[in-house]
């Protein structure tokens, strides 16, 4: 896997692994942290046609909620992530 800087990535919705950036994630005992996230996130650019901003990344969680995710340094394909795992799983 090799990280891009954030200024490459595709912002046309497709899922990528983002590194760097920072988010309000939910925790049982508090609604909403803002805080940079050490982990990987994996996000898309969500584009804004109703208000006419200009667009934002964006990390889903499984409840089909989204948070923005801020200031991003770089991110990775999730393809090449997969090709990766595939090809550790076969070669060992």
């Amino acid at each position: 896997m090799e990280l891009q800087p954030i200024e490459t990535a595709p912002k046309d919705g497709t899922w990528v692994m983002l590194f760097g950036g920072r988010t309000r994630e939910r925790f049982e005992d508090h609604e909403h942290l803002e805080s940079t996230v050490t982990r990987p996130v994996i996000g898309a650019w969500n584009i804004c046609p109703y208000d006419g901003e200009p667009g934002y990344w964006a990390v889903y969680f499984y409840d089909d909620q989204w948070e923005e995710y801020k200031a991003p340094t770089h991110w990775a394909s999730i393809a090449d992530i997969h090709s990766g795992a595939m090809h550790h799983r076969q070669y060992g």
